[in-house]
């Protein structure tokens, strides 16, 4: 139906103002909403023709007549369609109330505000959508809205990411509207994220490029580099590997579900929780890594295949990479492959990863030294509980870190060991 109002404004003139304003004031709602999107479409490069449909003037209408109708279905519908209107017809004196509509209890009100938001491409409402995208009942809506910038939203997203300030429950969706802008600038930047610090905006830019060589094939990719990439994550995940084997086999009785007698044992199997999820997220990006050099689904369904339940699609999975992959990355990944298929590691097998066993203060070390802010929250949580001195020269630097939790529980720590 709105094609059919298009058609109408294409061919105006203006005798047909009076024949286009019977259905913008129709009195059926819904042939008059329809009316409106269509309206609000082709007035949005023509501001005389807004003023002579007297756009705000219906929406103002539209809006009280669903109050007054008292009819909670009906508000819901006219606010959907007023916010798509004041976007798509970029009517800046109702940009206010678009704002409000953000923070409608309603969520179909308040996906279409944020619609209705990226649609108008005004730089204001930039910050807000981005601090919204920790709401994973918006943050679809959300980066589809922020795609319609196109590529001048690139240096702001870079800008958010670089922030020390802002939360990662935010930054991790900031690589997939990157994704959304099939732009060769946005793929350039993502590959730039794949070196990181932090892990989870490394894991999910390269989620976003799998996506990119799958559907935007004429993008170009640089895959200088992708190998030593590759072997720098193998190398990781071996490290981490190695901390967690050294924490597991510092109490033995939390892998083997003993109850918990102290805060110790509790907080080293937290631990090992967070150093398991850590090793997950490690492979998924070795895998990710070799989607941009071999083909993404297939090294997707590798990756699957290798954590499957199922004996024999990991040896099928394991197979298929022992054909393809290439001596150098051949050499590295099959063992990983195969230890990531275990549910217990054999001598031979970590013999064979040449995994180094370490102290309990050089994984404290290893660990303090990364980036992962979960893990170091949960290795200041462990130290703590081991009532042990000699561990706060690891943690000195930490009473002064840039992230308040980290800052906050690194002094309690340092506190408690002292009194000790």
């Amino acid at each position: 139906r709105i094609e059919a109002f298009n058609y109408l404004f294409e061919h105006v003139v203006d005798d047909n103002i009076t024949y286009i304003n019977k259905y913008l004031h129709h009195e059926n709602y819904k042939i008059s909403d329809t009316a409106l999107l269509g309206a609000a479409q082709e007035t949005r490069d023509n501001p005389e023709l807004k003023v002579t449909l007297g756009l705000e003037e219906i929406i103002d209408k539209k809006l009280k007549e669903a109050v007054d109708s008292g009819d909670s279905e009906r508000i819901v519908n006219t606010k959907i369609i007023c916010a798509k209107a004041i976007g798509i017809s970029t009517l800046k004196i109702k940009y206010d109330y678009l704002g409000t509509l953000l923070r409608d209890e309603n969520i179909n009100v308040k996906r279409a505000a944020v619609f209705g938001c990226g649609r108008t491409l005004e730089a204001d409402f930039v910050p807000y959508l981005i601090n919204m995208l920790s709401n994973n009942d918006l943050s679809p809506q959300i980066k589809e809205a922020l795609g319609f910038y196109g590529s001048s939203i690139i240096t702001t997203i870079d800008e958010y990411i670089e922030r020390d300030d802002i939360d990662i429950s935010i930054k991790r969706h900031l690589p997939a509207v990157l994704e959304n802008l099939h732009d060769q600038r946005a793929v350039d930047k993502l590959f730039e994220y794949t070196d990181s610090v932090d892990l989870t905006i490394r894991k999910e830019a390269l989620r976003s490029l799998n996506h990119i060589r799958k559907k935007y094939p004429h993008l170009k990719f640089n895959r200088k580099g992708i190998e030593r990439k590759i072997l720098n994550e193998a190398k990781l995940y071996i490290d981490t590997l190695a901390v967690l084997y050294s924490q597991i086999s510092a109490d033995s009785e939390v892998i083997n579900d003993t109850p918990i007698i102290d805060g110790e044992r509790e907080a080293r199997k937290n631990l090992i929780e967070l150093l398991e999820k850590q090793l997950d997220s490690s492979l998924e990006r070795i895998f990710r890594l070799l989607g941009l050099k071999y083909p993404p689904d297939d090294m997707l369904e590798m990756f699957k295949g290798i954590q499957s339940n199922q004996p024999d699609l990991r040896i099928n999975s394991i197979e298929y990479l022992d054909n393809l992959l290439g001596p150098n990355l051949k050499k590295v990944i099959i063992p990983i492959a195969e230890a990531a298929s275990l549910s217990l590691l054999s001598e031979e097998k970590i013999e064979e990863l040449n995994l180094k066993s370490h102290s309990e203060f050089e994984c404290f070390e290893m660990i303090l030294k990364g980036t992962d802010l979960k893990l170091i929250q949960a290795t200041l949580h462990l130290i703590m509980h081991t009532k042990d001195v000699k561990y706060l020269k690891l943690i000195d630097e930490f009473s002064e870190h840039p992230n308040d939790k980290i800052r906050s529980i690194a002094r309690v720590v340092k506190s408690e060991l002292t009194e000790n």
